[in-house]
């Protein structure tokens, strides 16, 4: 005797389409946190500008530093004793010179806000805050969701490669599940069928070395489950808990005929 049951079908293919639900959505968040988003804000931001420069706003730079945490700079800035120190300050806070510079106003722009500074005598004396529909915090959570299902869609490749190396063997060593035995025959005690019915699983009560042991057989985790199920009740007597096939039409014909001649 030898039987031999790979990974469920139907769980198989459930644990994938859960594999490639997370991956969709994992992409979907990290495409809104690190590029949909800041792409939108730069957007509003481009529209908040003069018509006159809009072309060449397009091309400028965006600082990830440009955010609500600039504001102190921003507001010591317009107190500088000078230009130079003004402009070195802010270049030192933001990590760069201003993402657009005319003569009267310096820009600066983040992936979700900007600041206007205007202008004069070279130094920056006043600013005003550009808003944008997505925030800061917007973009982080839309970041915290992407890389927590990344780590959920790497555990469920993890788990469904290992799903594909689900085994159970029945044959004359005994059985033998996920790296447990092969469990002789003579070591087989009982059969727990008392869940079968609500959560269908069996016990498999068995012997090991003095040690009362009891494997779980799960008839969503193998294949030919039924199979083995059957041959282990015919061999060792157990109470088989699956249901008796219905007779074929074949079979039932001559018991009715039978039945009505009566």
């Amino acid at each position: 005797m030898h039987i031999e049951s790979g990974p469920n079908t139907e769980r198989s293919i459930r644990n994938l389409l859960m594999l490639l639900m997370v991956a969709f959505f994992a992409a979907w968040f990290a495409y809104d946190g690190w590029i949909g988003y800041p792409a939108k804000n730069f957007e509003d931001l481009l529209k908040q500008m003069p018509p006159d420069l809009r072309e060449k706003a397009a091309k400028a730079a965006v600082y990830p530093s440009v955010t609500e945490a600039l504001l102190p700079q921003i507001e010591a800035a317009t107190k500088a004793i000078s230009p130079a120190a003004a402009k070195e300050m802010l270049a030192s806070a933001v990590g760069g010179p201003p993402s657009l510079e005319t003569p009267d106003t310096w820009f600066y722009f983040g992936p979700a806000m900007g600041y206007k500074l205007s202008i004069e005598r070279g130094a920056p004396v006043r600013f005003a805050a550009m808003r944008t529909p997505k925030s800061a915090m917007d973009i982080r959570l839309q970041r915290y969701l992407a890389m927590g299902l990344m780590a959920l869609t790497a555990y469920l490749v993890v788990f469904n490669l290992m799903l594909r190396r689900t085994r159970m063997v029945l044959n004359d060593a005994g059985l033998t599940v996920a790296g447990t035995g092969p469990i002789p025959w003579s070591a087989m005690k009982s059969l727990d069928i008392s869940r079968f019915a609500d959560k269908g699983w069996v016990d498999l009560i068995y012997d090991d070395h003095g040690t009362q042991r009891t494997l779980r057989l799960n008839e969503y985790h193998h294949s030919a489950f039924d199979d083995v199920i059957d041959a282990l009740c015919r061999q060792k007597g157990f109470e088989n808990p699956l249901p008796l096939p219905e007779p074929s039409p074949a079979d039932a014909s001559p018991r009715a005929d039978s039945e009505s001649r009566q």
